[in-house]
């Protein structure tokens, strides 16, 4: 089952399962992210990154 994980608790260097979701502010919006592979997070890869991240819509 995928976990879901807030955004606000993201960090460089934690490991994200493959259907983990994430919860992003983008202005006044909330928008959710699906992760597309299991990976660390590092500055290069967050959200809205398309090789590592899917946005879920309507979430």
């Amino acid at each position: 089952m995928p976990m879901r994980v807030p955004f606000n608790m993201w960090r460089e260097g934690a490991a994200y399962p493959a259907g983990s979701t994430v919860t992003v502010m983008n202005g006044n919006q909330l928008l959710t992210f699906q992760a597309r592979i299991n990976h660390t997070s590092t500055q290069s890869n967050r959200p809205p990154s398309p090789d590592f991240w899917q946005l879920v819509p309507g979430f």
